[in-house]
């Protein structure tokens, strides 16, 4: 008799049947090949719901992280990543470089070193560091000789005498908050700002969750000088190739008419266009499950579509975020 041939996995589905009986085959031995199929389909489903499961897990625990975090202090870290970069403005293309301490001492005495030398005047430094480490940041505070403390309304208002009185925050305090909208402050001798940095969390096999971590930028105008401080070590937004232009004498902010506040600008717009690949492949995400429903309508695929309306409201909120910082 002929055999029906069946698309791979729709043979487990409950949705195809075969008809008849293969001639040359007795009962007892078709028996013992329906006992074998039906335990080799149930181990089969029973390994499909464990991934599921795992994965849902793994979603989970991550999502709950998120929000555990969300309005928590930005952590410490022990040894943050720290890379220095200096370039010319000047009409005659001068190389810049690039220095990476490998220790906080070695940190300190380049931050020494720029802070000593007379005020340049064709040339921006920038120091980039990855993880918050508050020893480190009050040290280099003190060698730029930055001033600390202005009155603001990032704390509570406490009682004092019978006054109410607003406590002192210091820009070292201001970048282990955590600021739920971006934060513009002027302290007399340099200016903070603070802004959100879309990053992702990978799952095996499945969607991944959109997250973002709080950076922070110190201005220094007479320095000529902007330190970008990330919460985290090892962030998605890759700066090498920014340098590389930097010190090459490549890039817009080596104009001549140019200073450290076109490199903020420039950051910020980096920071802005990384955010486009998670778009887009949230996108693809979106079309892909789209047609799947298309193909087999039903509550399957509900777990999915709240998963990624999920990442698309976080990414709706950095957009939002963003343009209330341009507008500022």
């Amino acid at each position: 008799r002929h055999m029906t041939r069946v698309p791979p996995g729709l043979e487990t589905c409950g949705m195809v049947d075969l008809g008849g009986t293969p001639s040359g085959r007795d009962s007892s031995e078709e028996a013992g090949v329906s006992r074998a199929s039906a335990k080799s389909t149930r181990n089969r489903h029973a390994e499909t719901v464990s991934a599921v499961e795992q994965k849902g897990e793994t979603f989970k625990s991550l999502t709950a992280s998120y929000f555990e975090n969300k309005h928590q202090d930005v952590g410490e870290v022990m040894v943050p990543v720290v890379t220095y970069t200096e370039y010319s403005t000047s009409a005659d293309v001068v190389p810049g470089r690039v220095v990476e301490p490998a220790s906080i001492e070695e940190v300190l005495e380049l931050v020494a070193e720029v802070a000593y030398r007379p005020p340049p005047v064709d040339t921006v430094a920038w120091f980039h560091i990855e993880g918050i480490n508050e020893h480190l940041l009050r040290e280099i505070m003190k060698l730029l000789k930055l001033r600390g403390a202005v009155v603001g309304d990032l704390s509570s208002e406490h009682q004092s005498g019978g006054k109410s009185k607003k406590a002192k925050v210091d820009t070292v305090r201001m970048i282990q908050l955590r600021h739920t909208e971006p934060t513009l402050r002027w302290f007399g001798t340099h200016l903070y700002l603070s802004m959100q940095m879309l990053d992702r969390e990978n799952i095996e096999d499945d969607i991944p969750v959109v997250s973002d971590q709080q950076v922070s930028f110190i201005y220094v105008p007479n320095r000529r000088m902007v330190v970008s401080i990330c919460e985290e070590v090892g962030s998605e937004s890759d700066f090498n190739l920014l340098r590389e232009t930097l010190v090459n004498g490549v890039s817009t902010c080596n104009h001549q008419s140019s200073d450290a506040t076109m490199l903020l600008a420039v950051l910020a717009d980096k920071i802005l266009d990384d955010a486009f690949p998670f778009a887009e492949e949230m996108g693809d995400y979106l079309e892909l499950l789209s047609h799947a429903m298309i193909q087999k309508p039903g509550t399957e695929y509900s777990t999915a579509a709240d998963k990624i309306r999920m990442q698309l409201w976080r990414m709706r909120r950095f957009a939002l975020r963003l343009r209330r910082l341009a507008e500022t």
